[in-house]
C-alpha cells in the first residue's frame, strides 16, 4: 500500500512509489492537455471567468499589457484594458478550473499568474511564451492533491495500468516535485551481480504491460 515491487527488465527488482509515480502520471497528462494549436501555434488553453477581475497597474504597465495582448493569449490569459491603469482579466487558463468548471483559484493567485506572465513577456520582449511558473507551481500542487496516497491499496490490475502509464511519461523517475518515483533494488541474474546497475528499461516495461 505504499510501494510497488516488481521483477523487470534482465531481472531488476525495483520498488515504485505508488504515490509519485501517479503523480507524475497526473502532471504529465495535464501537461499534455494545457495547449492546443490555433494556426499552427500552441497556445494554452483558456476558459472565461464569470466574473472579470480588475487589476490596477502602472500606466507604463498597462501600456505592456495592450502590446502583449496576443501574447497574453497565447499564455490563456483573456486581457481588456479599460482604462489607463486598470486592466481587466476576462479569462484564465482551462487548468485553472475543475472538471466540474468551477473556479478552482483565489483572485490573489489569478493576480499573480497576470502579474508573472506580464513580467515574463516585458523581460524577454514577448519571447517567453513558456508556461508561467505559477501556473507550473499549481499544476505540481494539483497533481500532488489528487494521487494515490500512501495506505491507498491497489489491486493487481491498478498496479499494471499505473506502471504501463508511467512508462509513457517524459521523466518517469520522479514525481512532479522531485522525489524519486522509481528506485532499483537488487540485480537478481548472478551473472550481472558485479556489473553496474543501468537505468530501467521503460521500453521494455511498457511490453512486458501490454
Amino acid at each position: 500500500d505504499k510501494y510497488i515491487i516488481g521483477v523487470f527488465a534482465n531481472g531488476m527488482v525495483i520498488a515504485i512509489d505508488q504515490h509519485a509515480a501517479h503523480e507524475r502520471v497526473r502532471l504529465e497528462c495535464m501537461l499534455n492537455q494545457l495547449k492546443r494549436e490555433i494556426e499552427g501555434v500552441p497556445v494554452i488553453i483558456s476558459h472565461p471567468l464569470k466574473h472579470p477581475i480588475h487589476i490596477q497597474l502602472s500606466k507604463h504597465h498597462t501600456e505592456f499589457v495592450k502590446t502583449f495582448k496576443k501574447k497574453l493569449f497565447s499564455l490563456g490569459l483573456c486581457t481588456d484594458v479599460k482604462e489607463a491603469s486598470c486592466c481587466q482579466v476576462t479569462a484564465i487558463p482551462l487548468a485553472c478550473f475543475t472538471d466540474s468548471l468551477e473556479l478552482n483559484v483565489s483572485h490573489d493567485e489569478i493576480q499573480e499568474l497576470f502579474k508573472r506572465s506580464l513580467e515574463q513577456l516585458i523581460s524577454s520582449d514577448g519571447c517567453d511564451l513558456s508556461v508561467p511558473a505559477p501556473l507550473i507551481s499549481y499544476l505540481h500542487s494539483k497533481s500532488c492533491h489528487g494521487a494515490i496516497r500512501f495506505g491507498d491499496s491497489l489491486i493487481l490490475e491498478h498496479c499494471r495500468t499505473l506502471i504501463h502509464q508511467l512508462s509513457h511519461c517524459k521523466l518517469p523517475f520522479q514525481c512532479a516535485h522531485g522525489r524519486p518515483s522509481v528506485v532499483p533494488i537488487i540485480q537478481l541474474r548472478k551473472e550481472q551481480e558485479k556489473k553496474e546497475i543501468k537505468e530501467l528499461n521503460f521500453l521494455r516495461l511498457r511490453q512486458l504491460c501490454q
